[in-house]
């Protein structure tokens, strides 16, 4: 086992590390978190315990405990109070930074399979779960609004994960104001009323990045992941008298819920909070991945450490008292750099989680991540409660686009700056001139084509569909609950799953055979799997299900050729249908 490189101090705010050469570098910040000191106490009581009758957990098991009490400690000692600046009316973001493999993800979303509720659940899924939650339990009844976007900048292009049909996207502008910070043209907004719904729309998006690797023969996409949480409180009137509150209603629809009145909001004010997660790739060299030039992942690897790049340095610019709070010029250096203009210098609340890993052999990776966490610190941004309504804020954008016409109009030589100020109000001014009831109606019919969608690239969530531990997990709660045979028969069929050469992807796209007769093949109208890639025609082959009985049959294409489908390694043949058996490919 290679020796720890890391020493946490007991006062928790420092730490050092090591290398093989015993080199030396300590640092302070604000919070450390050691994983480590849970999973050491663990092992020691358990070392110290008495022999007992019952049997010592598995190995799986004590780590599953261990990694579940760190992320509930973190959540405790640090989530809780983003929670808080959110519920009084301020812009929240945190961003995770570290090299690859440190944990990023884990501490972000954790074991986030179905509703995120689980004890290894990350500060994302128990930040909404507390959000929620805060607002049923807080004394005044208030409307309020929720609304969620998830997108990921992927080669320096901003792909939607919450669009239906992810395979065709039109090319996302991003436009940065120094005070309203980014927004992305034409970006999927989506109406939520639960933490289960917005966990429902954040699984959808990590498989949609999960499809598009897999449909377009690559291993994995690294990327940069952005999740957006928005709400908005809207008081009272005066003149109305509180009252119970309804029961809840469908997606979309507002409903009424207890809530904390916000600082400087009574008297009917309304309030409205921005919360950003930022799951940032993590920085690799070259001789690690073994990849040679032109290679996918070798182009991946060249957009995020020069992302990264220009991340590192514009905050070590800005830590320095080098950058102007209204020069966004720096910031365009990079989508990643724009996205977070608002939250290095503007009005949020913004903490950084930086990553590391024990091993000594990761001296030079975490020595640069400290170096980053230590400039962050230095950062001083200048949140306020976002007390305005949407009505003040757009009367604002509009008073200032009309000046940056004048001063344009008047200008005798061009002023890229203010072009892009003015680019950035109007996309703004969109923005917010939508209503909330086109924004339901919008979500709505955008669930339906997400619900569609997922059920043609094997995305479908239910106990007849989804990955093959969510098979066995069906069949378990099955017999627990005693169901009859012929119930169970009518809700489980065969599926088919999709294979990937990262183990991490696999079982993560299946169909069901819950149709006499099933389509295969690109063709959105004709076919009921949808596979996307090199060789695939509009209709390939076509599964039946008969009896229990399973069998696949080639087809031809338009120009009446066979089309190329092998089972086990043997091409079939058109109008000689095949028997096929479990564990077949």
């Amino acid at each position: 086992k290679e020796p720890d490189g890391v020493e946490v101090y007991s006062d928790a705010q420092t730490l050092s590390i090591y290398n093989n050469g015993r080199e030396k570098k300590q640092y302070t910040l604000d919070q450390v978190f050691d994983s480590r000191w849970r999973m050491q106490t663990a092992r020691s009581a358990r070392s110290n315990e008495s022999v007992e009758k019952s049997p010592r957990p598995s190995a799986a098991e004590q780590r599953k405990s261990e990694a579940a009490e760190s992320q509930a400690k973190f959540f405790n000692d640090f989530g809780r109070n983003l929670v808080t600046h959110s519920l009084k009316g301020y812009n929240v973001c945190v961003f995770a930074y570290g090299h690859t493999g440190s944990g990023k993800t884990y501490t972000m979303l954790g074991d986030a399979a179905g509703s995120g509720r689980g004890a290894a659940a990350g500060l994302l899924p128990r930040f909404l779960i507390e959000l929620f939650q805060e607002h049923e339990d807080a004394p005044r009844p208030d409307t309020w609004r929720c609304s969620c976007e998830f997108f990921e900048v992927y080669n320096e292009q901003i792909r939607d994960l919450l669009q239906p049909n992810a395979q065709v996207q039109k090319p996302k502008r991003v436009h940065c104001h120094p005070k309203h910070g980014a927004r992305i043209e034409g970006l999927t907004m989506s109406v939520v009323s639960s933490a289960e719904e917005v966990m429902e729309l954040l699984h959808f998006g990590n498989q949609m990045r999960t499809v598009a690797a897999t449909t377009m023969n690559s291993r994995s996409s690294r990327s940069h992941a952005f999740f957006n949480f928005k709400y908005e409180q809207i008081g009272e009137e005066p003149d109305q008298a509180p009252g119970p509150p309804p029961p809840p209603q469908a997606r979309g629809k507002e409903r009424r819920v207890t809530i904390a009145a916000p600082p400087d909001t009574s008297g009917g004010g309304s309030c409205m909070s921005a919360v950003t997660f930022v799951d940032l790739a993590g920085r690799e060299e070259r001789e690690r991945l073994g990849n040679h030039p032109g290679a996918l992942q070798y182009k991946e690897m060249c957009f995020i450490n020069t992302s990264l790049f220009h991340l590192a340095h514009l905050i070590t610019k800005i830590s320095q008292g080098g950058l102007s709070s209204n020069n966004l010029s720096d910031f365009r250096n990079s989508k990643v750099t724009m996205l977070l203009s608002q939250a290095l210098q503007g009005n949020s609340r913004t903490a950084v989680v930086a990553t590391l890993s024990p091993c000594q052999s990761a001296f030079e990776d975490s020595m640069s991540t400290l170096n980053f966490a230590a400039s962050a610190k230095k950062i001083q941004t200048k949140p306020i409660v976002n007390s305005k309504s949407a009505v003040e804020k757009l009367a604002e954008l509009e008073n200032e686009v009309h000046s940056l016409q004048v001063e344009l109009a008047q200008s005798k030589t061009s002023n890229t700056e203010k072009e892009q100020e003015l680019l950035s109000a109007q996309a703004w001014i969109n923005y917010y001139k939508r209503s909330w009831e086109e924004a339901c109606a919008r979500s709505e019919q955008t669930q339906k084509a997400r619900t569609r969608s997922a059920k043609r690239l094997g995305l479908t969530q239910s106990g007849r569909t989804g990955s093959l531990a969510s098979f066995a997990a069906v069949k378990s709660m099955k017999s627990e609950a005693s169901v009859p045979e012929e119930e169970e028969e009518e809700q489980l069929y065969p599926f088919l799953t999709k294979l990937c050469d990262d183990p991490a992807l696999q079982g993560c796209c299946n169909f069901p055979l819950d149709q006499d007769k099933v389509h295969i093949g690109s063709s959105e109208g004709s076919c009921d799997i949808i596979l996307m890639g090199v060789g695939i025609t509009s209709e390939m082959c076509s599964v039946q299900c008969e009896k229990g009985e399973v069998s696949v049959e080639v087809l031809k294409d338009e120009g009446g050729s066979t089309v190329r489908v092998l089972l086990n390694g043997k091409m079939l043949r058109p109008e000689n249908p095949e028997q096929m058996k479990h564990g077949d490919c």
